[in-house]
């Protein structure tokens, strides 16, 4: 390739895991330079062979704009800077102005960032603005839990006002905690109200498996216009019920699409997005649940389905416009193999999966988060983690009862 036809390189800032993954895989097939800005070089998605190079930095702290200012000088090539992870979504968009000169960024505004990361500011810019979200109230107070638990209908979801609260991640793995009662409401309040920063946010459970949970994706230019789009529907989650997605689907859901439309384009939103919905089992009716300001692991289901979802991204980023395709809607899926093995197993001893039908949903799997035939490193950089944490986990298991 000639001097004159090299395109910038990427940078993927917090780039460990399988969201950074998905990035360096679309983006490298493409001959583009991708860089790694990671907190853990062993992580996951530190094992590929994809990255032409990779930066270690603290990703939660102020000390990685100092890195990535170090990074940008020496290169001097303007990189497209992609954050992946939240806290990385927030450091690039609060230091902005010490980023721009070195990087191509597209990302929304700050205030933006800040109100689609924060649940409590989101969910009240919801309510005040008539976006379908469930019944939803803040807990500050245990007055707070008893008038919830009066106006609102059990079962209910106690979330963070934020997805990364390490109190809260020391408690529970669990990204939202599902309550049966008000003495269930109570007890959740008093365990956590003192690991998170702000109110506890409680909802009214909508009725459905993980398989009534639909997200849509989409690419917006630095106009926000939505220049790439297409709409998945979650298999499986692990854990269940309240986890993340470990098996995903593309179908069409014309719900989810109009209501990212209408919320990012109302708050003009610039680069990867997307909303996750759940449909009501009972009335069909659909409920966002909540908007994410970066790149979701799932969403390799986008180019397996014919849309250029990450590629329009970067092309976007250069003021370019690209025609990214149009989904097929054929349910092609996507699958992160160990957390869809531990759903999966879970489903199974509690009698709500056989191993056939788990078999079964797996046929239309065509691509996967970590595992790849040409680049296995990062399934093998996971599971070796996996196997650390078992051992972690067990080790804190045994002294707790040797000191018990």
């Amino acid at each position: 390739m000639s001097a004159d036809t090299v395109r910038p390189a990427a940078v993927l800032v917090g780039a460990d895991d399988v969201r950074g993954q998905y990035l360096v895989r679309t983006l490298s097939q493409r001959g583009i330079e991708v860089v790694g800005v990671m907190n853990d070089r062993w992580s996951p998605s530190g094992w590929s062979r994809r990255y032409d190079d990779i930066v270690t930095a603290d990703t939660s702290s102020d000390d990685l704009i100092d890195t990535l200012e170090e990074l940008g000088r020496r290169r001097g090539d303007r990189p497209v800077l992609i954050p992946c992870f939240d806290t990385t979504v927030v450091l690039v968009a609060r230091h902005r102005d010490r980023l721009d000169p070195l990087f191509r960024i597209l990302q929304p505004d700050p205030d933006v960032v800040e109100l689609l990361i924060d649940k409590v500011a989101f969910y009240r810019y919801a309510q005040e603005h008539g976006l379908p979200i469930p019944p939803t109230r803040f807990l500050t107070s245990i007055d707070d839990v008893e008038a919830a638990a009066d106006e609102l209908h059990f079962p209910l979801i106690v979330k963070p006002p934020a997805s990364k609260h390490p109190r809260w991640q020391e408690r529970t793995d669990k990204k939202a905690i599902r309550v049966e009662s008000q003495t269930d409401l109570e007890s959740v309040y008093a365990s956590f109200a003192d690991a998170v920063d702000g109110p506890l946010i409680v909802q009214e459970w909508i009725p459905g498996g993980d398989d009534h949970l639909f997200a849509c994706h989409g690419s917006f230019d630095a106009d926000g216009n939505m220049v790439a789009s297409f709409t998945s529907r979650k298999i499986r989650q692990w854990p269940n019920g309240t986890g993340e997605v470990c098996l995903a689907e593309d179908v069409r859901c014309d719900a989810a699409m109009d209501i990212a439309a209408s919320l990012f384009t109302t708050v003009r939103y610039r680069g990867i997005g997307y909303v996750e919905v759940k449909q009501h089992a009972e009335t069909g009716e659909y409920f966002l649940i909540e908007p994410n300001v970066r790149v979701s692991g799932r969403a390799g289901i986008a180019e397996a389905g014919g849309v250029q979802l990450a590629y329009s991204m970067y092309a976007a980023a250069l003021g370019e416009r690209i025609d990214p395709g149009t989904q097929k809607y054929t349910g092609v899926r996507w699958v992160f193999w160990r957390k869809d093995a531990q759903s999966a197993l879970h489903m199974v001893r509690r009698g709500e999966l056989s191993i056939v039908g788990w078999l079964r949903s797996l046929r239309k799997v065509r691509i996967a988060g970590l595992f790849s035939w040409s680049d296995p490193g990062p399934f093998i950089g996971d599971l070796v983690r996996g196997v650390r944490l078992m051992s972690s986990q067990n080790e804190r298991k045994r002294r707790s009862t040797n000191t018990g």
